[in-house]
């Protein structure tokens, strides 16, 4: 975990989030180590969410799918990143996904939910409520779109194809 990617924001974010609705049973799972990690367990626990939020650590491929099947939103708050592949991964196994790329990928932002400032916490915090306020069919939907684009453009076969083209 380093600065860059983030998870300050969406420590507090998430904070906002569960404190703006307390019925809600929500869990913030982070995987990674790093620099970060013990501020950043101390920024929850200073937030009053530690309870709510679990940190894996460093894990295998294999969990990060689990993981992410698991999960009912992906967000991915860093202020610098080259090209995300985790988004792929998240859309590849159906996921939405905000983005807090600066400069994200056009072929990415097509396919997410939505696209914001890493810093901006009240849009983070307003698009996550939205997402989670939708109907169970708007989701499901939203799961096949995701992963018929990752498929169509981001599977091994499409990144052959475009080698070949060039």
């Amino acid at each position: 975990m380093l600065p860059k990617k983030g998870v300050d924001v969406l420590r507090q974010a998430f904070a906002d989030f569960i404190g703006g609705a307390p019925a809600v049973k929500m869990e913030l799972v982070l995987a990674g180590d790093g620099p970060e990690r013990k501020r950043l367990q101390d920024l929850a626990e200073s937030l009053g969410i530690d309870r709510a939020c679990r940190f894996l650590g460093n894990i295998d491929r294999s969990s990060v799918r689990d993981e992410m099947r698991k999960c009912d939103l992906f967000v991915l708050p860093s202020r610098k990143e080259t090209f995300g592949v985790v988004l792929l991964e998240a859309m590849a196994c159906g996921k939405p996904v905000i983005s807090c790329l600066p400069a994200g990928s056009t072929l990415l932002r097509e396919n997410l939910v939505e696209s914001v400032d890493a810093d901006d916490l009240d849009a983070i915090e307003a698009i996550t409520r939205g997402f989670l306020g939708r109907s169970e069919r708007a989701r499901r939907l939203h799961a096949e779109r995701a992963v018929a684009y990752a498929r169509k453009h981001l599977s091994s076969e499409a990144a052959l194809n475009r080698r070949i083209d060039f």
